[in-house]
Order: structure tokens, then sequence, then C-alpha cells
């Protein structure tokens, strides 16, 4: 098991098949997410294997994650992995109506970015 949790986070999204029958993420997947979680890995790393699976479902899709600042009034790309430098230059987004389509989703309490 030790050796388990020191895999690679580039590896461990690539690891068998990213979607089962159902078209739902493989249990592997989701597992790999989980001993990196356990494992205690950075925020980054976790965040950014979550966008590769995203990613993974299909061709040419791209993810970015973003989240709130403490007091929550922005938000900042915490992970964008197919975006290189993205993350750094885009700065951060308001939460509001003029907030991009996240920034408004999240005043508006959306569940679905």
């Amino acid at each position: 098991m030790e050796k388990a949790l020191r895999i690679p986070a580039e590896s461990l999204s690539l690891d068998g098949p990213a979607k089962d029958e159902s078209g739902l993420f493989a249990i592997e997947s989701v597992l790999n997410l989980q001993k990196l979680i356990f494992a205690g890995s950075p925020l980054f790393e976790v965040l950014t294997n979550i966008a590769q699976l995203v990613e993974s479902q299909s061709e040419g899709m791209v993810c970015t994650i973003w989240l709130p600042d403490e007091d929550g009034k922005e938000l900042h790309c915490a992970a964008a992995p197919s975006l290189p430098g993205f993350s750094v230059q885009v700065g951060t987004m308001s939460v509001g109506p003029k907030g991009g389509s996240c920034g408004t989703a999240v005043l508006g309490g959306s569940r679905y970015m």
C-alpha cells in the first residue's frame, strides 16, 4: 500500500480507463484520487488530477477549477492543466453579476458552472 501512495500524480489519471460503461468515472480513477488525498498531497496536485480526469472524458475538453478567496469576493484559478500559464496570467475573477460565468454562478449559488 505504501508504494501505491507514492505514484507520481501524472500517472494517476492515466491508470486504466477513465470511464466505465455507464459513462461515469471509472472506479480506478476515483480510487487513485482518493490515494492522493489520503497521502496528504497538495491541493494543487489533487485539483490538477481532477481537472485532467474531467478533460479525459471528451477529446478537446479543457477544464479549469476556480476557488474563492477567504472573503468570497473573488475567485482564483486553482488548476488549469491544459492551459500552461493560464492560472498566473488570468488573475482573479470577481464574484457577482459581472464576474464572468463562474463569478455569476457563485453569486447565484449554482452547483454547475
